[in-house]
């Protein structure tokens, strides 16, 4: 579906880069199902689809998705870099490291044999985020205080059952969404500080 939208006309529409996005994840996670299924081939398939994923970036000066929620988020005091919460856009986090543990989970779990695992951890809002950081005292990358005014496979493996698969390799939970996002505003404030260092130098 989503690729059907990201296609149709008129293209390249603000309101339906979700659409793309998706699309362009979707041919990549068919072509080997499609494969398995044209080859009889004796393999296991397993795919991991994950929602928006938060925590920790490698590299918190690269513009990766992962950091970009929170980095974005801080930019704007007038809420508008919150929109994407508010409008159906990040509705569920994940964070990286657990997305991670999931395709290992794919790769050895035998339980698990041709499935399509789901990770969605937490649901999250624009207000949920704002609340977040007023509780850390957080300005945004302006410098200007964050203000609470916002603007109105074959089988799916849900969160839980997901869970179970974890505990496999020993995790007990998911990790928290305090944590993985309070590292998105570590990750964010030292990009913020390096993007400063070369603007004065």
């Amino acid at each position: 579906d989503a690729a059907a939208r990201a296609w149709a006309s008129p293209q390249c529409t603000q309101h339906r880069y979700f659409d793309v996005y998706a699309a362009s994840k979707a041919p990549p996670e068919h072509a080997p199902w499609k494969a398995l299924r044209e080859s009889g081939a004796e393999l296991v398939v397993n795919t991991v689809a994950q929602d928006s994923n938060s925590g920790p970036c490698l590299v918190p000066s690269h513009r990766s998705k992962t950091c970009k929620i929170i980095h974005d988020a801080r930019k704007h005091s007038n809420g508008s870099g919150l929109r994407p919460f508010t409008n159906d856009g990040y509705r569920w986090l994940v964070d990286v490291r657990d997305t991670a543990s999931l395709r290992v989970v794919g790769l050895l779990d035998s339980i698990l044999e041709n499935m399509r695992l789901l990770g969605h951890a937490h649901e999250c809002s624009g207000h949920q985020l704002v609340r977040l950081f007023m509780q850390h005292g957080q300005k945004n990358s302006l410098g200007r205080e964050v203000k609470p005014d916002l603007p109105g496979g074959w089988l799916c493996i849900d969160a839980g059952d997901t869970s179970r698969s974890l505990h496999r390799l020993g995790k007990q939970s998911w990790v928290t969404k305090d944590y993985t996002l309070g590292r998105n505003l570590l990750d964010s404030r030292r990009r913020t500080n390096l993007d400063h260092s070369k603007a004065g130098s």
